[in-house]
């Protein structure tokens, strides 16, 4: 594993992040101070982290594409690791803690592979739905979405109750998050006016696709706990 990651590496090749990017907040909804602050801590981001998320994320598809139909508990931890390892600490919190993780590589590695493959193939969350209607358990709609994401980060984006709720602070966003067990025709209508809603937000304020995950996090914190520590690092450009 450690070669495959060597040889990805080596041929990975990141495209310039562009411009810095402005959100365009309604100044009824921030103040010019709080939109200074916003614009301080996308500028950090950037110049910083965006550059080597980018990097682990173009490695953690490309693992996704050559072994398609063919992955392994070691094939998947190192594809996590490469999502999840930062210097800013476990960029998914919980999701890919080690007792998630355990409870995915419990599930049949066969029907894991089927699932997968469903979900990749054709963008569909209602295929986790049918997944756990069957009576599996293990992969949630966070770990699913963050595979969809690295395979096609133009196309998706990962679905986690935080990034929802930034969301919805960032558009006209109504739809809830399931807390509960829901319909597959519900997993996919959920996800997809999630995934539509935030690739608008995406497009409206120049974000790089990387950073749609980042950015409703810190939107959502920033009104929460404006003074956390790890959000005064970005907007100080103190973020290692």
């Amino acid at each position: 594993m450690r070669k495959i990651a060597r040889e990805l590496s080596a041929r990975i090749t990141i495209a310039p992040t562009g411009s810095l990017a402005v959100p365009t907040i309604k100044p009824t909804e921030y103040t010019i101070c709080q939109i200074d602050a916003l614009n301080a801590a996308i500028q950090c981001f950037y110049q910083v982290v965006l550059p080597r998320k980018t990097r682990r994320e173009c490695e953690a598809g490309e693992l996704l594409r050559r072994f398609h139909g063919k992955y392994t508990t070691e094939i998947l931890e190192k594809i996590f690791d490469l999502a999840e390892k930062d210097p800013q600490g476990p960029w998914f919190g919980q999701m890919l803690a080690r007792p998630n993780r355990n409870r995915l590589y419990n599930c049949h590695i066969f029907e894991l592979n089927a699932l997968i493959d469903n979900l990749l193939g054709t963008g569909d969350l209602a295929w986790l739905g049918r997944w756990r209607r069957a009576g599996n358990r293990g992969m949630s709609k966070g770990i699913a979405t963050l595979l969809m994401y690295l395979n096609s980060p133009e196309q998706h984006n990962v679905w986690l109750p935080k990034t929802h709720q930034g969301l919805a602070i960032l558009s006209r966003l109504v739809v809830r998050y399931p807390q509960n067990e829901i319909s597959p025709e519900e997993y996919g209508m959920f996800y997809k006016r999630f995934n539509e809603a935030a690739i608008a937000v995406r497009k409206e304020n120049g974000l790089a696709p990387q950073a749609m995950d980042w950015f409703s996090w810190f939107v959502l914190e920033y009104k929460m706990n404006p003074s956390k520590r790890a959000l005064q690092a970005y907007i100080k450009g103190e973020a290692k």
